[in-house]
């Protein structure tokens, strides 16, 4: 009788099962807890500085959930809060943990915009243009966008409209361009203005012509040429 193997499997699963339950729990208290702290009346400084020390209370190891909480706050907004924005802006500033998590969020923002509504798709436009204007996190991110007629949805453009018109707004238009030329940007951006087959040029510069800003394609428009 001693030699009948005893299967632990549901024991396990179970065990598995509490701690997957307990750290969602967890979770959902942190974004409770960081949605309390966004809605009190303390300035941005303030505000960024309680959730850091929120951070560093659970020893870095909520930082995704608090970062990714704050950013979906910044777009359920009726219309852009820069204050939320200078909060973001200080917790990249703090920890580059904060500053990795909030450039990896831009990828899977832009990636769902289909699902967003036109207030969040601009709020989050919105707060990325207010961060890469002030060099606060990397323009590699716009590696992230391919502008061509097959590999964009009428959301994703609205966002790209909005994202570039806010850059020139908070840059200066001359500064934009001229951030736009230094070699790492151009090679970022390589993809907002595609040179791979002239169909993709053409669509591309018609876009920026139809929002008004064809002066950033002029590169563009020579390769045209």
């Amino acid at each position: 009788n001693s030699n009948i193997p005893i299967d632990l499997t549901d024991s396990k699963l179970t065990e598995e099962s509490i701690k997957t339950a307990q750290q969602k729990n967890n979770e959902l208290q942190i974004k409770r807890r960081i949605y309390l702290t966004l809605v009190s009346n303390a300035t941005a400084n303030a505000t960024a500085h309680n959730i850091v020390k929120l951070e560093d209370k659970y020893e870095g190891k909520y930082n995704r959930v608090i970062v990714t909480t704050v950013v979906e706050y910044v777009g359920m907004e009726k219309t852009f809060n820069r204050d939320l924005a200078v909060i973001v802006q200080m917790l990249c500033r703090v920890k580059p943990e904060n500053k990795m998590i909030t450039e990896e969020l831009f990828k899977i923002n832009y990636d769902q915009t289909y699902s967003y509504t036109i207030h969040r798709i601009t709020n989050i436009a919105c707060l990325y243009s207010y961060l890469l204007a002030n060099d606060e996190i990397s323009w590699s991110i716009l590696q992230a966008i391919l502008l061509t007629e097959e590999d964009t949805n009428s959301a994703q453009r609205v966002f790209i409209r909005i994202l570039v018109e806010e850059l020139a707004k908070n840059m200066s238009y001359d500064g934009f361009l001229r951030r736009l030329k230094l070699p790492e940007v151009e090679q970022w951006t390589s993809g907002i203005f595609p040179t791979d087959t002239i169909e993709h040029a053409e669509f591309a510069s018609a876009y920026f012509t139809e929002i008004k800003l064809e002066r950033i394609c002029e590169r563009l428009n020579k390769r045209i040429a």
